[in-house]
């Protein structure tokens, strides 16, 4: 649930980028791989273990617990589409400043 409302966030950053040119690009592909690295935290969740015992020879027991996880598809959703919306905008940056290096220079 966390990643979707960072997610969100980065999106509303993003739409803020394109309505008003304000707000830097460098900030949206910084709130975008935020995004993702908050998915990639929030990727799994805890569902229970499972309990082996065993017994050894000599009447001791020995008990080995396996804790299992379960992949949250909503997590995985936010992780894809964060890394996709800040590979877009790297290509936006890169091919804006292609244009700019085409008319006249570099840092202009």
């Amino acid at each position: 649930m966390v990643s979707l409302i960072v997610f969100g966030l980065a999106v509303a950053l993003l739409m803020a980028h394109l309505l008003d040119g304000r707000v830097p690009r460098s900030y949206v592909a910084a709130a975008f791989i935020m995004s993702s690295v908050v998915a990639a935290g929030d990727l799994r969740e805890y569902v229970g273990q499972v309990c082996v015992t065993d017994a050894a020879d000599g009447g001791d027991t020995r008990t080995v617990c396996t804790a299992q996880y379960d992949v949250k598809v909503e997590a995985l959703a936010a992780l894809v589409a964060s890394i996709g919306f800040a590979m877009l905008v790297l290509f936006f940056e890169f091919v804006e400043r292609l244009s700019r290096a085409a008319l006249g220079g570099w840092d202009t």
